[in-house]
Parts: structure tokens; C-alpha cells; sequence
């Protein structure tokens, strides 16, 4: 089974390989833990969470076939490869935002 880009984030940052053991735990973290040190909510913790998820995978499925389009000679070649560019530096910013956030509740390896 493949794993996702967000689940490989893990495994390389947590030694974590599934993105669903993450809602699981966050779900057992008590209320007062996101407002007392995240000054957040723990609902809206938790779906940033999610649109991290989302966003970092839908970008890395989108970013592999630009790549693909880029190498294969086609019509689209320069168009893909100007763009991949547009589609990087967004999902390099988010992967950091989801390792960051995390970072609270994981050890880094």
C-alpha cells in the first residue's frame, strides 16, 4: 500500500505511518491542553489539521503529474514547467506548517 504524501512527512519527521493514528491521538488530548498552550479551540486545531492533510496531498498528486507532463515531451511540456514552480513553494510552506503543528504533540526523530 502507498503511502500518502502527508503520511511519508510522518514517517520521515515521527516515525509515524498513518495519518489516522495522528486524529486518534489528538482526539484524546484534553480541551484544556489546546487553549492553555495553543490559545486555540481544539476543534479548530484538529481541522487545520485536516486541511493540512488535504491540501498537502492534493498538491503532491497535482505537482507528480505537472512532472510527468514536464518530462514527456508533450504540447504541455513548457506550460508544465512553469508552473511547477507556482505548486512548490506552496506545498514546501504547508508541510512545514503541518510538521510544526504536530510538533506539539510528537517527538521529532
Amino acid at each position: 500500500m502507498e503511502l500518502t504524501a502527508t503520511e511519508k512527512l510522518l514517517k520521515k519527521n515521527f516515525g509515524i505511518t498513518r495519518f489516522k493514528h495522528v486524529m486518534a491521538r489528538l482526539e484524546k488530548v484534553p480541551e484544556e491542553t489546546f487553549r492553555d498552550y495553543l490559545f486555540v479551540e481544539k476543534v479548530v486545531f484538529i481541522e487545520k489539521i485536516k486541511e493540512l492533510n488535504n491540501e498537502i496531498n492534493t498538491l503532491s498528486e497535482t505537482y507528480a503529474v505537472g512532472l510527468k507532463m514536464a518530462e514527456s515531451g508533450s504540447i504541455f511540456e513548457t506550460f508544465a514547467r512553469r508552473e511547477l514552480g507556482k505548486l512548490h513553494t506552496p506545498y514546501i510552506q504547508m508541510r512545514k506548517q503541518f510538521v510544526h503543528h504536530l510538533s506539539y504533540f510528537y517527538k521529532r526523530k
